[in-house]
């Protein structure tokens, strides 16, 4: 929350307003940083009034699990956004949910957007 009012109050400083997302630790892996599921709420009507605009939720899927246990992280991710909007009435279009050895089930669970940095450049580094 401070790290959130701090983005607010320089934006509005320089007369800007930030889309932000929010880390949720959706795994519960003590590794992954992020809100606890239950907090987020707070989190979202605590928002500072001005300079920041949560536009929706990131998650990254636990350290080491399968393919069908990153899925339902991030199928648990979307429904958390969905009763979050139902609850607050404040609409949070983006799900930014998987990177590169789990994008396709980010996907498959709703992601709006996904984290494939390594996959991209694995060829440019080999070749390099």
């Amino acid at each position: 929350e401070r790290v959130l009012a701090t983005i607010a109050e320089e934006a509005v400083q320089q007369g800007r307003c930030i889309n932000v997302l929010l880390e949720v630790n959706i795994s519960g892996d003590d590794a992954k940083t992020g809100f606890l599921p239950d907090a987020i709420q707070r989190v979202l009507e605590f928002c500072p009034p001005a300079g920041v605009d949560v536009q929706g939720l990131m998650a990254m899927a636990g350290w080491g699990t399968d393919s069908s246990v990153a899925r339902k992280q991030f199928e648990k991710t979307r429904e958390l956004r969905d009763q979050l909007e139902a609850s607050t009435g404040r609409k949070l279009p983006e799900l930014s949910m998987g990177m590169s050895g789990d994008y396709k089930e980010a996907i498959r669970a709703g992601a709006t957007m996904v984290r494939i940095g390594s996959v991209l450049f694995e060829g440019v580094i080999e070749r390099a």
